[in-house]
């Protein structure tokens, strides 16, 4: 009596198990992404909080100087400039902010083909101006949301009276 093995295929509950292990593996994998990214725009953040500090700091010490916040190649770079006697801007600090999936707005504007460019009063510290084309968002204003968006939304809030800025938690 010879026995014969039909096993030509998978069963209902061998492939059930394959689809329900594959699910499970997809939404560990794009959770892990939604986070990278997430810390990505937080970092972002974080760098463009500092810089402006930086830039604070170089005009109450006496330095004219600007901060340009600026898209390139879809890069987001803020660069530091001293400004001569004549208006003449002279790089001298430059950080990439983050690369793609960022979205940089200053209030409901998003920042492509002009950039940003904030400069501070060196008596006092207090913003001068926050310009964006021809557009000067302290002229409406005495306050100006800057936000990075990826998969989280971080806010800086400019004051401009002050030169304070707040970075969200």
């Amino acid at each position: 009596m010879t026995q014969r093995n039909n096993n030509k295929g998978f069963s209902l509950v061998e492939l059930l198990v394959v689809i329900a292990i594959m699910g499970v593996a997809v939404s560990l994998v794009s959770y892990s992404f939604a986070s990278v990214y997430r810390a990505r725009s937080k970092r972002a953040a974080e760098t463009l909080d500092a810089v402006i500090s930086q830039c604070k700091i170089d005009a109450m010490s006496g330095l004219d100087c600007a901060l340009e916040v600026a898209l390139d190649d879809g890069d987001y770079y803020v660069n530091l400039y001293r400004v001569d006697e004549s208006g003449n801007m002279n790089l001298y600090k430059t950080e990439k902010l983050a690369s793609d999936r960022l979205s940089l707005t200053v209030g409901s504007d998003t920042v492509e083909e002009n950039p940003l460019i904030i400069r501070f009063n060196t008596s006092d510290g207090s913003f001068v101006s926050a310009e964006m084309g021809t557009t000067d968002y302290f002229e409406s204003g005495s306050t100006l949301l800057l936000t990075l968006s990826s998969a989280g939304t971080h806010t800086i809030t400019l004051y401009k009276n002050t030169g304070e800025h707040v970075l969200d938690a």
